[in-house]
């Protein structure tokens, strides 16, 4: 029980999105080091054990960011824009200052509704689409940048299931 700790403090070292996955992989080190671990080396078990747990965290944290949706899927069946392209299109056009058509606006709406659930997540797609990054979407809609990417992650997953993603 007292070298739950290391598991704990291994995964405070990742972002909230990450947190959870690190810790159960960091618990998992944990295992793997309670078997392997010698006394009769001369090293603690916590320092042993440090080196595993951090170790399973980071290839959690390794799979699971290589697993995030890529953008690079039709946005429609009808058309051959990526869903990262037309998000790309959005921040272009609001960098030249130009106004979006009344039937592209429909389709940005359109998509929003269909991929987020509740008003925040609209809210930092359109701040996204207008080019803000994470610190700044954070800062608009008060929250921590953490769970911005939780937020992130959430519509992603949804996009996916949708069919809007990788």
């Amino acid at each position: 029980m007292q070298n739950l700790g290391i598991a704990r403090k291994v995964a405070s070292s990742f972002g909230e999105e990450w947190r959870e996955e690190a810790l159960s992989a960091a618990l998992e080190g944990l295992c793997r080091a309670s078997l392997l671990w010698d006394e009769s080396r001369g090293v603690a078990f916590s320092t042993f054990a440090w080196h595993y747990a951090r170790g399973y965290a980071l290839k959690a944290y390794h799979l699971l960011k290589a697993r995030a949706l890529p953008l690079d899927k039709e946005v429609r069946e009808d058309s051959d824009t990526t869903f990262e392209e037309f998000l790309e299109d959005r921040r272009d056009e609001n960098a030249d200052g130009g106004e979006a058509n009344d039937l592209e606006e429909v389709e940005v709406s359109l998509l929003i509704d269909r991929i987020c659930q509740t008003e925040e997540e609209k809210k930092l797609l359109r701040l996204l689409m207008d080019g803000a990054n994470i610190t700044e979407c954070a800062e608009r809609l008060g929250r921590s940048r953490g769970y911005i990417y939780k937020l992130i992650r959430r519509i992603r997953e949804r996009a996916t299931s949708l069919g809007l993603g990788g």
